[in-house]
């Protein structure tokens, strides 16, 4: 599965039309538009399963066709190879090993979309719909009650009675994301609360000799991951040019 900065979109007249991600982040496209590795692509897609220049999207009327431009490992609709092809909302599209779902009109959102790809996990369908939603009051968001030993080496994390072991970085990266969500209470819901990061870099105990943003990304993953697996939901939030965010706050906070 590919990191959220890998996917990025680039359009200079959106439509209603969108791709959304793995991650439930909406891209808005253009009537024509390029889809591939890149960079000046309209929906670049930084992976070597995808072509420099892997497809194409144009709107005729209200007709939207998909055409592939002879790359290496296909596109897809929903698992079926196409050349050129008509596509419409809720049908999944795939460029080499990266899944995306269409929508026609961002405000018209299939309410069940069947996900069985490696690349879009279950679960993309509700935040899809949460990030179509507008953004939710401070009291929406999950709270939480952090369980740290003195003696230090991670802690634990409690959240809608669910424990949660979290190692020293994941730990720290948690803290580092609520407060700054805490703290940013007179910024607009959807700038509030995000930490890019190079400042991540520099404020998380990575146990490397030299800090990457690949190491930020990886650890990121793990932090979902337990989220996902402790059956809370992926409250950890991506935005390109911005970092990241977390959809918690700190309840409460005991050393033992």
């Amino acid at each position: 599965m590919i990191a959220p900065e890998q996917l990025v979109a680039r359009v200079e007249d959106p439509t209603r039309a969108a791709f959304v991600d793995a991650w439930g982040r909406v891209h808005l496209v253009d009537a024509q538009l390029v889809i591939g590795r890149d960079l000046d692509s309209g929906i670049a897609i930084h992976t070597p399963s995808v072509s420099r220049v892997h497809a194409r999207l144009q709107r005729d009327d209200a007709v939207w066709t998909l055409t592939d431009v002879e790359s290496t490992n296909g596109t897809f609709v929903d698992d079926r190879r196409v050349e050129t092809t008509v596509i419409h909302a809720g049908e999944r599209v795939r460029f080499g090993d990266v899944s995306v779902f269409f929508l026609d009109h961002i405000e018209e959102i299939p309410r069940a979309i069947l996900v069985d790809s490696e690349t879009v996990r279950p679960g993309s369908a509700a935040l899809i719909m949460q990030q179509l939603a507008p953004a939710p009051p401070t009291s929406a968001w999950s709270e939480f009650q952090l369980h740290e030993p003195t003696g230090g080496g991670g802690g634990i994390v409690q959240i809608d009675g669910k424990q949660i072991q979290l190692t020293l970085a994941q730990l720290e990266l948690v803290v580092l994301l609520t407060d700054r969500m805490d703290t940013e209470t007179d910024r607009v819901p959807e700038l509030r609360g995000f930490v890019s990061v190079p400042e991540l870099l520099g404020k998380i105990s990575l146990e490397v000799p030299v800090p990457r943003d690949a190491h930020v990304r990886q650890l990121i993953r793990r932090v979902r991951r337990a989220f996902i697996k402790a059956d809370v939901g992926d409250l950890i939030e991506s935005r390109y040019g911005l970092g990241y965010r977390i959809r918690l706050r700190k309840m409460s906070s005991n050393r033992s």
